[in-house]
């Protein structure tokens, strides 16, 4: 199911797997050791719920983030205030190089029928400056909501009132389900229902977070078209490529919860740039994490075993 692949993306990503951004981009400072400590504290308060929800980057892109919050009769409204602008939900995101999507001051209220429609009323909303912006805020809140297992779709409507659509042009006029989010290709995929999905994962720019990629392919969508699309890269606004041209995918399989993918010579050359061969053992354990639950990734290349910060990985494992 998509929440247990999020979920599993966002425990690693969102906990620890910045670490490697952060230490293995070039010009990016290290994460503190006092920083890696709050992480973990986060990890044992009790009394609270994983909740993932999404927030634009600075560039637009849509990201998933695991928050944690009370677990009580509130708990729908108390994800979607996670949304709003304010001092402390800035002062949060903004570590990640990401945004809250309404203004401050605005308020929810939500009911939930027998069939899983979830109506929203947005009550304060101004208009935003530009189209995506709006989208950006309407796929946050519905893909927010159908996180919760009492929610497959959800219908929003403006101070009590339904709109067609928005003031930039998104359309509100039905009740919406899971968005997929930052996709390449968009329209050949609309025309061409024989293609396949895929989810891939490149960090930004400034590699202070990474980014689900949605992919459509006319290939079987296993584990080893995955890793070799990933090498591949993306033009997607926003993201960086983590394979130096020309590395070839020799192997990539998974057997029982250990993944294992075998690069040509070529990829040594990241081994140039700090931190990028770090960076790219990342994408690829997140990637592997969409078609099983992976405790290990053994990367090789030209068939010999490939130490990449070992200490890290085993770091990253804790939070399965």
């Amino acid at each position: 199911m998509k929440s247990k692949k999020i979920i599993r993306f966002i425990t690693i990503c969102f906990t620890v797997a910045m670490i490697f951004c952060f230490a293995g981009c070039a010009n990016i400072d290290n994460v503190s050791e006092s920083k890696n400590e709050e992480t973990l504290s986060d990890f044992e308060i009790s009394g609270l719920r994983n909740t993932v929800l999404y927030y634009p980057d600075d560039n637009g892109l849509i990201v998933p983030v695991m928050r944690k919050i009370p677990w009580d009769d509130g708990i729908v409204v108390s994800a979607l205030e996670l949304l709003v602008s304010t001092k402390d939900n800035e002062n949060a995101l903004s570590k990640m190089g990401l945004n809250p999507v309404m203004p401050e001051g605005v308020k929810f209220s939500v009911s939930i029928d027998d069939d899983k429609k979830a109506t929203v009323d947005i009550k304060g909303m101004t208009d935003f400056d530009d189209a995506q912006s709006e989208r950006n805020m309407v796929v946050s809140v519905v893909n927010t909501l159908t996180e919760f297992p009492s929610i497959k779709s959800v219908k929003l409507q403006f101070d009590g009132e339904s709109t067609p659509r928005m003031r930039n042009g998104t359309d509100v006029s039905l009740e919406m389900e899971s968005f997929n989010i930052n996709v390449e290709d968009n329209e050949m995929a609309v025309s061409t229902g024989s293609l396949n999905k895929i989810t891939l994962y490149y960090p930004n720019v400034e590699c202070s977070t990474y980014i689900p990629v949605t992919r459509f392919i006319n290939k079987n969508p296993d584990f080893e078209n995955a890793v070799s699309e990933l090498i591949k890269g993306t033009q997607l606004k926003g993201t960086r490529n983590c394979f130096p041209e020309g590395t070839k995918l020799l192997e990539a399989r998974i057997v029982d919860d250990v993944a294992t993918v075998n690069l040509s010579s070529e990829f040594l050359t990241a081994e140039d740039t700090e931190g990028l061969a770090e960076t790219a053992y990342t994408t690829l354990l997140l990637t592997a994490n969409e078609f099983s639950e992976i405790s290990q990734l053994t990367l090789k290349v030209d068939g010999i075993n490939y130490d990449v910060n070992a200490e890290n990985t085993e770091y990253i494992n804790m939070f399965r």
